[in-house]
């Protein structure tokens, strides 16, 4: 049997939709920070962070959608024992020399009264461990470096 075109076309543009629906909706842990909050994103106090950036920029959300897809593998094989499921990310672009980077900044909300602050201010939180954590991500070359958590209090 044949679909006529007008369905086919029906049937893909629904589809497209819902693919956008769902990746919208798995991003309720993670957020693009607007430029203006780099200088802020990157004055982390308890933790090594990207201090050295000069400019900052917005990755897309399908670059994001794809760190996300990488992130927890990368996590895994870390000497460390960060709970992805649990941290909340905010996603922004850096540039350090001539390099562009993409920083994510996590925390765990648990003990923090965020509201939705957290999607667009940057959150910066002195102590609490391994529960706040930050790392850069490579785009050119889709590789992780630089994983920083925050000291104990």
């Amino acid at each position: 049997m044949r679909i006529p075109p007008l369905l086919a076309a029906i049937f893909l543009a629904c589809a497209v939709t819902l693919a956008s629906f769902a990746t919208q909706n798995s991003s309720e842990h993670w957020t693009i920070l607007p430029t203006s909050e780099g200088k802020e994103l990157i004055g982390q106090c308890s933790r090594d962070c990207p201090y050295d950036a000069k400019s900052f920029w917005r990755p897309s959300r399908s670059e994001v959608a794809a760190i996300e897809q990488r992130l927890p593998a990368f996590l895994r094989t870390g000497e460390r024992k960060i709970k992805f499921a649990r941290s909340y990310r905010q996603y922004l672009g850096i540039v350090r020399g001539s390099k562009k980077l993409i920083y994510i900044n996590a925390f765990d909300t648990a003990n923090l009264d965020l509201a939705n602050s957290w999607r667009t201010k940057a959150i910066v939180i002195c102590g609490g461990g391994e529960e706040m954590w930050g790392v850069e991500y490579d785009p050119a070359s889709k590789t992780f470096q630089n994983l920083a958590v925050n000291v104990p209090e």
